[in-house]
């Protein structure tokens, strides 16, 4: 038997000409990706996989796995993976109609209003991975 996780791919950019912009990943965190999110972020070769595992009152409650495939011990880490994890956060609620006022990362909560980064959907993918 195979499971199935739905993946958003962005690019997000800070906003200079000489920005490449940063690959994301975007999973909806469920009982499918529970105790396998290393393995879906390794398989998926983006800069860093984000789990979104809550919307709640307008936060939205995210991990990040990058891709090293560990687990992003704190926001001071590397803050503009942060940001940029936090912009694609917002972007994503938005466009599926369900915007958020904030985002919770690492336990640090960020204002939706505070991110200025630039995120270009790329494209939806399947991933099967075996159950």
């Amino acid at each position: 038997m195979t499971e199935t996780v739905e993946v958003d791919l962005v690019r997000v950019y800070a906003g200079s000409d000489d920005d490449a912009g940063t690959g994301l990943a975007l999973v909806i965190a469920s009982e499918r990706t529970a105790g396998h999110e290393e393995q879906i972020a390794a398989a998926l070769e983006t800069r860093a996989t984000v789990f979104v595992d809550d919307l709640v009152d307008g936060t939205g409650v995210v991990r990040v796995i990058t891709d090293a495939t560990k687990e992003q011990p704190d926001v001071a880490h590397d803050p503009v993976l942060a940001e940029r994890a936090v912009a694609a956060t917002v972007w994503w609620f938005a466009s599926l109609s369900s915007p958020v006022r904030s985002v919770v990362i690492e336990g640090h909560a960020v204002p939706a209003d505070a991110v200025h980064d630039r995120v270009e959907f790329h494209r939806s993918l399947k991933l099967h991975a075996a159950a």
